[in-house]
């Protein structure tokens, strides 16, 4: 499934890529080297905050969550739709305007997996959800050269290092996923 996220992801980039040439804001959409040093150190103060301070804000991560599942599974699939050249027939919707029919379907399947992930906990929603994000990731992120990529690489190479073998530093207990602390 990886390798699959990773492909995915590559297309859109690519699409998305040509679309920001053509619009003349690519530099703007660029990840450069502080940006790369940035992404880690960001990560980590939000894994603190969300660790010492989930209780306060549970039902907002969750509604974030769930609003970000739904954009990014609409995202895939309606560019997906645009790649293999649905037709773009609108329809007029209340409250909206006029919409595309794969906008329609894709929000609506978006939903309902989303829903569905919340209401049974499923491993199989949970996979889609999270190939649909890393696809979203992926296809936004740019990284200009092979330097910035590497240096990124290596920067969650070692936050994955650090978290994994020193957390216990930081929450002062083995984080093994049970609830009963």
């Amino acid at each position: 499934m990886a390798v699959v996220t990773v492909f995915a992801g590559s297309l859109f980039s690519r699409r998305n890529l040509v679309i920001l040439k053509e619009e003349g804001v690519l530099e703007e959409a660029t990840i450069s080297l502080r940006m790369a040093l940035l992404f880690p150190v960001t990560s980590s103060i939000l894994l603190l905050a969300f660790f010492y301070f989930f209780s306060l804000f549970s039902a907002i991560v969750l509604l974030f969550s769930l609003s970000y599942a739904v954009v990014s599974i609409h995202y895939v699939l309606s560019t997906l739709a645009v790649m293999v050249h649905f037709t773009q027939k609108l329809v007029w919707v209340p409250y909206f305007g006029k919409v595309t029919v794969i906008d329609i379907i894709s929000i609506s399947l978006a939903l309902l997996i989303s829903f569905s992930w919340i209401l049974t906990g499923s491993p199989l929603l949970n996979d889609v959800i999270a190939m649909s994000t890393c696809i979203v990731a992926l296809s936004f992120m740019h990284l200009p050269n092979i330097k910035v990529a590497s240096f990124l690489l290596l920067a969650l190479f070692f936050y994955d290092i650090f978290w994994v073998f020193y957390s216990e530093v930081f929450f002062w207990r083995e984080c093994d996923g049970d609830s009963s602390y």
